[in-house]
């Protein structure tokens, strides 16, 4: 199956023709535009590029994912050694222009139009999903009269609103025609490429071709455009849909060579073959329609593409007594996958019964009251204005501004630049360069907070950090791009799990509020120590921190997206470690909006990925898989970091699924990841998850060893190692090894308890902790223990509104099914 705008590799005459005609020189533009967008930039902050479709002189194609209306799109892009052409700009623009302005059901749609900051224009069209008619003729040879007409039909009429505007087409071809399918089955022909169109216009000055010049696809084109005669006019197009049905009917083209120019002599030159002594088993009296349109004077052809459709459906209904429909595609393969993934997800959990998620809890809301010493600080900057961060570019571009007396390099601003199009590795090796170049301390502290942000989402965890530190060495203490640094060098300690680091920055965080040098950074910076805090286990310090910050952020107003993003993900963890899955999926659904709306597509992308963990959460694992593998197709052109643990994910929920084999391939490959990265939080997890799912497998030796592994990289990540222990304390537990199963259980456990909670795994913990205590012979204490647990689990569920998403957390998620099912047993409930 192809994509818009795909081309045949394998025939170099179907490749879309330079408008100079220099084949030369659109091989080279399209190397040079390979090189200048790649998959995962960013395009007008919201069109992430995801896959190249297509190269030529004028730019290229991708596929591509709109964050703010989420949709994939296909989108082209003009080369940027166009920029002051004004010919090629006025050239792309028309062809924009003419496409938007025939609005027929059967030509691509234009969904926008817009120009880039380096002066160079794109365009955003409908990604059509299907075959080119050249692929779908291939394996054909020939289609009968009944397809011809089916596809054809539509393309004429599409064509005749067109030529009503003005607008001739110029380049119709089967590689120019989209099958693409309707809901109901039916082949719905759509035409693309209006680049090379012609506008006929009484003004001269708009005419945009140039006489003498040979616009086209030679096998298609008419005698006056072989010959580049001016005032080409809709003549042309019904000379090219003539050609085409030609080939439709015979199977062969009505002009052929061995190069181009041998095609444009033989055109010129000789008549066309008569179709009729090619086709024998198609009335003669349908042919000769045809063969009107290929009528070497353009005067001697139809006079319109009207007449020459109106002719060609009388033709056909008089030999064979039919109206044109439009075909369908014929039967599938029975193991053919027909559905997309988040099709198959919703059918699969409408079955077991439960409604559509609808989520309207109250917000969530901390009641701490207690006065820290980061209030008091706070609340002598109350009278003062802080700097506004608006979007998440601000946070690196504040350090261009930061020091008048040495403004920044051309390799300084081609880093930010790159940073702010998602092109990591080019930012990095642009601040590299600027570093070695400049070596003043201005360049070295503006440019090690790029690579700080740039490794941040490259995975590159002690890169980061080490980045991050050199940077607040040489910032203005407490600016934007101080925080900037100070933020992520919070987020890269998080991931290597450095506790006393993390404890520490909260004093920091207190000396800077009271050396009044805050900006509405300073609330961001608040927010992710808060995620760090509470990952480390120091969840009343996160609960200060995150009072202070939302303080700061009312006496301030703060409206800013970005800010509020970073306060939702604050509430996110929060909610998550104390169980409230509603406040969660709340949280994340605003953290997506608000990083939307300040242009970091990063982290909406990552907040998208918690929708997945939440359906995780909630035992809803098709939808969980759904959410993960849409997330993994926006995420993975753009080469970030948490691709990784969206596979861990991913994982898991496959799993749950019953499908082992496909479950540990992926978390395998999510594990290579994480320990590359240097990322010992994610590893910890991540070997959780692969002992869950080797156990499931039968492969207990394998589990109990993952587990083990998990435990010692986990040892500044509290969660993961109370989750490990838990998972040898029940292989134990099935070994017969009461006693070690008793002092895994109990470090666990432990280890719940100091922190109060944890994110995922207390059913785990819970249960495996009881059932140790009754194999030990502690019935009484046990029996307590599963008791306690249900009536912590029961009041999880209890802030699940919806009734169904709560039956399903209570029984779908295998460890809280245990919690109930062991209760109800060791009570006599059952």
């Amino acid at each position: 199956m192809l994509r818009f705008w795909q081309r045949r590799k394998d025939d170099p005459r179907v490749g879309p023709p330079s408008p100079e005609g220099a084949d030369e020189g659109a091989a080279r533009a399209a190397e040079l535009e390979k090189a200048t967008f790649k998959p995962g930039m960013q395009i007008a902050g919201k069109f992430t590029l995801q896959r190249l479709i297509a190269a030529g002189s004028m730019g290229t194609v991708f596929e591509a994912w709109d964050m703010f209306v989420e949709r994939r799109v296909a989108i082209k892009l003009m080369h940027p050694n166009y920029d002051r052409d004004p010919a090629m700009i006025a050239r792309f623009r028309r062809e924009a222009q003419t496409t938007a302005a025939i609005q027929h059901p059967n030509v691509v749609t234009i969904h926008e139009v817009g120009q880039r900051r380096d002066g160079t224009f794109y365009m955003v069209q409908e990604l059509l999903e299907g075959e080119s008619l050249r692929e779908y003729l291939a394996p054909r040879g020939r289609l009968t009269e009944h397809e011809t007409m089916t596809i054809m039909v539509p393309i004429m009429g599409a064509l005749i609103a067109a030529h009503r505007r003005g607008i001739v087409h110029r380049d119709i071809k089967p590689e120019n025609i989209v099958l693409t399918d309707s809901t109901s089955g039916e082949i719905v022909p759509k035409l693309i490429d209006f680049g090379l169109a012609r506008v006929n216009t009484l003004d001269p000055k708009r005419k945009l071709t140039l006489s003498g010049v040979v616009m086209g696809t030679p096998e298609y084109m008419a005698p006056e455009q072989a010959k580049g005669d001016p005032g080409i006019d809709a003549r042309a197009d019904v000379w090219s849909v003539g050609a085409v049905l030609f080939e439709l009917l015979s199977g062969r083209r009505p002009y052929d060579g061995p190069t181009h120019q041998a095609v444009l002599i033989k055109i010129v030159t000789e008549a066309p073959p008569i179709l009729s002594t090619l086709v024998d088993d198609i009335p003669a009296a349908f042919l000769e329609v045809v063969q009107g349109a290929l009528v070497q004077a353009r005067e001697g052809r139809y006079p319109s593409m009207q007449v020459f459709r109106d002719k060609l459906v009388f033709a056909y209904e008089n030999i064979s007594h039919r109206v044109v429909l439009a075909p369908t595609r014929g039967p599938k393969d029975e193991d053919e996958d027909t559905h997309e993934p988040h099709e198959e997800a919703e059918a699969a959990y409408e079955a077991s019964g439960a409604d559509v998620l609808e989520l309207d809890p109250a917000d969530l809301v901390l009641d701490e009251d207690t006065v820290t010493e980061l209030d008091e600080a706070i609340a002598s900057l109350a009278s003062t204005t802080i700097a506004t961060l608006p979007r998440a570019e601000v946070e690196w571009r504040d350090a261009a501004a930061l020091f008048p007396g040495a403004p920044p390099t051309a390799d300084e601003n081609a880093a930010f630049d790159a940073l702010g199009v998602n092109a990591l590795r080019d930012a990095e090796a642009h601040a590299a360069r600027a570093i070695e170049a400049s070596g003043t301390p201005e360049t070295i502290a503006r440019m090690r907070l790029v690579q700080a942000i740039a490794h941040r989402w490259l995975g590159n965890t002690a890169e980061a950090r080490r980045a991050a530190e050199e940077a607040i060495t040489g910032l203005p203490r407490g600016s934007t791009a101080y925080h900037a640094a100070l933020g992520h060098l919070v987020i890269a300690s998080g991931s290597m799990g450095d506790v006393a680091r993390i404890g520490a920055f909260v004093d920091e965080l207190a000396a800077l509020a009271r050396e009044g040098v805050t900006t509405e950074a300073h609330i961001v910076t608040a927010a992710r120590l808060v995620i760090a805090l509470v990952r480390a286990g120091l969840t009343d310090r996160a609960h200060e921190v995150f009072a202070g910050a939302q303080r700061l952020a009312q006496r301030h107003s703060v409206v800013s997206s970005f800010v509020l993003a970073w306060l939702d993900v604050a509430r996110v963890e929060i909610a998550l470690h104390e169980g409230d899955l509603i406040g969660y999926v709340r949280r994340v659904e605003s953290a997506v909006e608000n990083f939307t709306s300040a242009g970091d597509m990063r982290n909406a992308c990552l907040q998208r990925c918690n929708i997945g963990n939440a359906y995780v959460q909630l035992g809803a694992y098709a939808l969980a898989v759904a959410a993960f593998r849409e997330a993994q197709a926006i995420a993975e052109p753009m080469q970030l970091d948490f691709v990784s643990s969206l596979l861990a994910n991913l994982g898991y929920a496959l799993a749950h699924m019953e499908n082992l084999t496909e479950a540990i391939a992926v978390e395998t490959a999510a594990l290579e990841l994480l320990v590359r990265q240097g990322n010992r939080r994610g590893e910890g997890f991540v070997r959780v998850y692969l002992s869950i799912i080797l156990r499931l497998a039968g492969r207990t030796d394998e589990a109990l060893t993952m587990a083990q592994h998990a435990m010692e990289v986990s040892e500044g990540v509290p969660a993961a190692r109370a989750c490990a222990l838990a998972l040898i304390a029940a292989i134990a537990i099935a070994r017969n090894n009461v006693r070690e199963a008793y002092t895994k259980a109990s470090e666990a456990m432990q280890i719940l308890g100091r922190l109060e909670g944890i994110e995922e795994g207390e059913s785990l913990i819970q249960w495996t902790y009881a059932l140790a205590l009754r194999v030990n012979g502690a019935e009484e204490e046990a029996l307590r223990r599963i008791t306690e647990a249900r009536r912590r689990l029961l009041k999880r569920a209890d802030r699940i509104s919806d009734p169904r998403w709560r039956q399903s957390f209570l029984e779908q998620v295998p460890d809280n099914a245990r919690v109930m099912e062991f209760a109800a047993i060791w009570l006599g409930e059952r």
